[in-house]
């Protein structure tokens, strides 16, 4: 009789009634086969619409050391329901658990979904009479009634779309241009906007749509608004791919976009249209991520793109890590900068090495001012087996890692080309199992792929790969 490990740790966001009854609506529910219809690889289970079971719900069968089946639940009553195994190469006994993910809360897991990474999809079919379009993904990957959505072509902002209709593979966005009146075609691409990440910490991801140069600095023009939250004062950070290119002040809020002043003393380069602009969270919001590019070195100081109008306070400290050489996806702290005098956008800080031997602060390293009981994103792990087609997979993991069910993580491809996030289903040891919602990555990346943990990292993910993955299953 298979046997599955007792869940570590209960995600719950929601309690219900139904008949008099409260409901505990978690993410993840251990259920147990009632009965199994071998000729036909269906399952019946023990728990239904009363518990928020629904058609579509995904299920995973284990032993004590693998995952051995995936399913998908096909029919619900109020007490039971009925699933079927896509592969019918196992044996299933009456008693025998499975741990079911429940659809309707991946869009709740979706707020978890670590910095780098954010929902995306591709334009199916476009409404241009109606300023409407389809977009290939849906309550599946987590999308909500009314979310923002950044229309890109070539990586260039085109319009913002707000979820009108929403269905399960699919969801149709009202739109409104952003340059002149382009708008989308089919197959360009559609992402959450915000990133969660960035919605967590009140910072906004837009990007670099136009560059003017002016008498004195260069002024660009980026997407977002008052209503997204941008104010005049705030920093912008620009980055071209993983280089830091240079930091902006927000000088005119307008709708649809926004004005931006360079600030050449704390800029490596020209900023040029397509550049990632990270609008800085106000100094309101207590311990949020801050860091900043050093622009300045002068024997053990060095100047910080960071100030009064970030909260940056003398005495904070500030940290530099470094990739290490020796480890793929590893970083090291190698200095600490003690901030002693704080300007209207900038500080000077005394530099402290942590490592002279292997390392030293650069000009444009960034740096980090820590957050307490805020994890950084780390690697943990390594994807060993893929089933493409339904988007989960079985990775390895170190022994001292702790990892709860369900955490959402990261995956980074071993080619750095593809990366997204994934649910933890479950853990037996030192074995993973995740599953990837549409839209949270693209799977043709995950064998072989890093697993990470953590929130708040400066380094920057590369531009995902959109093209659909292929079918393979999952090898024994």
């Amino acid at each position: 009789m298979m046997r599955f490990l007792s869940i570590f740790m209960v995600f719950v966001f929601a309690v219900g009634e139904a008949d008099g009854r409260e409901i505990d609506y978690s993410a993840l529910l251990e259920v147990e086969v009632v009965k199994y219809i071998d000729d036909q690889a269906t399952l019946v289970f023990n728990m239904g619409q009363n518990t928020g079971v629904s058609v579509g719900d995904h299920f995973w069968l284990s032993d004590d050391t693998n995952t051995v089946a995936f399913g998908s639940i096909l029919f619900v009553t109020e007490s039971d329901s009925v699933g079927r195994l896509y592969d019918a190469q196992v044996n299933v006994a009456a008693g025998d658990k499975a741990i079911l993910l429940r659809e309707q809360t991946v869009s709740v897991l979706r707020d978890g979904i670590p910095e780098g990474v954010t929902i995306q999809g591709l334009v199916l079919r476009d409404l241009p009479w109606r300023r409407m379009a389809w977009l290939d993904i849906g309550r599946k990957a987590g999308l909500k009634p009314d979310d923002t959505v950044l229309v890109r072509r070539k990586g260039i902002p085109i319009a913002r779309g707000l979820v009108k209709i929403l269905k399960k593979d699919s969801s149709l966005i009202s739109l409104s241009p952003l340059v002149g009146n382009a708008l989308p075609q089919i197959g360009d691409s559609a992402e959450l906007w915000p990133s969660p990440a960035d919605s967590r910490w009140g910072r906004i991801n837009s990007a670099v749509l136009e560059v003017k140069p002016g008498t004195e600095c260069a002024l660009i023009t980026i997407v977002g608004t008052k209503e997204d939250g941008l104010s005049q004062g705030r920093l912008v950070d620009l980055f071209r791919a993983d280089r830091y290119v240079g930091v902006a002040t927000l000088e005119a809020i307008s709708n649809p976009l926004s004005f931006a002043r360079i600030i050449e003393a704390s800029s490596a380069m020209l900023p040029a249209e397509g550049d990632l602009a990270l609008v800085r969270s106000t100094p309101e919001l207590k311990s949020r991520p801050l860091s900043a590019a050093i622009f300045r070195i002068e024997g053990n100081y060095c100047l910080l793109a960071a100030g009064e109008v970030d909260g940056v306070q003398v005495g904070d400290v500030f940290k530099v890590r470094k990739k290490d050489p020796a480890g793929a996806g590893l970083w090291q702290d190698v200095a600490e900068l003690t901030v002693k005098t704080v300007k209207v956008d900038y500080a000077g800080a005394d530099i402290r090495l942590l490592n002279e031997k292997d390392y030293k602060v650069e000009l444009w390293d960034m740096a980090e001012r820590p957050v307490p009981m805020l994890g950084r994103i780390r690697p943990i792990g390594i994807i060993e087996h893929v089933q493409r087609e339904h988007r989960w997979a079985v990775g390895s993991v170190g022994a001292k890692i702790k990892l709860n069910t369900p955490t959402v993580i990261r995956w980074i491809s071993d080619d750095n080309r593809y990366y997204g996030a994934a649910i933890v289903i479950h853990r037996i040891g030192g074995q993973v199992t995740i599953y990837v919602p549409p839209g949270w990555g693209n799977a043709v990346g995950l064998l072989y792929a890093r697993l990470e943990t953590g929130d708040y990292t400066s380094s920057i993910l590369p531009t995902p790969v959109t093209t659909r993955p292929a079918t393979t299953t999952l090898p024994r």
